[in-house]
């Protein structure tokens, strides 16, 4: 009686946990498939989370269930292993750096926080501090001639540390602890972003670094429309028309 009844349970428990695998492999290889082709396939990656979760779950239950199916699941998670590090992705700390490294720190400081400066301080440069990067690359970088804001001596005392500085127009600066031999614009088409190329000595290296204040796709309200119904009904003709709208 109880081998029927552990049939009963075993062999549907292992269709579903067969069909949760086939639906982690297709999420996590939906890049690939064209979304005009196949829409629902092309967005399914949105459960790969998911569908992840409900395999582990079929991994504990097989532990104690029968040990053996353990590896069909672990079969399918060598198959998407790359997507797997992506969705959780683990880094370790190590206290040993690299000899001849450095570290680069880009942040858009939004005219720090709009020249904002409370008892002399101003938290966006207290975090770029602290932080401590080599090279500091910051856009829409402004400060004010009026004391009660945000002056260039009150961000020069705070990153007392970076010694080397360039400001460029539209609003792009790099602060280094290391010399920069030269700097320009790099001309592009836009009103009010751009790129800087700043050249950085660096022990016996010349370091060419880009300082690019990167653009707003600019989407109206009809183009979010869009994408709204994008997601809420891909079908392949939707799919074919929204596109070519966005």
């Amino acid at each position: 009686m109880k081998s029927i009844i552990g049939r009963v349970i075993f062999y549907p428990v292992l269709i579903l946990n067969i069909l949760f695998i086939g639906l982690l492999l297709l999420s996590a290889y939906s890049p690939y498939f064209y979304p005009e082709d196949y829409p629902y396939l092309a967005i399914s990656g949105l459960l790969f989370a998911v569908f992840l979760t409900v395999n582990i779950c079929f991994i504990v239950f097989w532990i104690f269930v029968c040990w053996k199916c353990v590896f069909i699941t672990l079969a399918a998670f060598l198959l998407c292993y790359s997507q797997i590090k992506t969705c959780i992705p683990i880094h370790f700390q190590t206290k040993r750096i690299p000899e001849g490294s450095f570290k680069v720190l880009s942040y858009n400081v939004m005219r720090f926080g709009y020249l904002e400066k409370k008892n002399n301080r101003n938290p966006m440069l207290t975090y770029l501090k602290k932080e401590d990067a080599d090279i500091l690359c910051m856009q829409e970088y402004d400060v004010s001639h009026d004391e009660n804001y945000l002056t260039q001596k009150d961000v020069e005392k705070e990153l007392s540390a970076y010694p080397y500085r360039r400001i460029m127009q539209r609003q792009l600066a790099c602060y280094s602890k290391y010399p920069i031999l030269s700097a320009r614009f790099l001309d592009c088409k836009s009103n009010y972003n751009g790129a800087a190329l700043f050249e950085l000595k660096i022990g016996q290296d010349t370091i060419m670094l880009i300082n690019c204040h990167l653009e707003s796709n600019k989407l109206t309200k009809e183009d979010k429309t869009v994408y709204e119904n994008l997601l809420k009904s891909p079908q392949t003709d939707n799919v074919k028309r929204g596109t070519r709208q966005l």
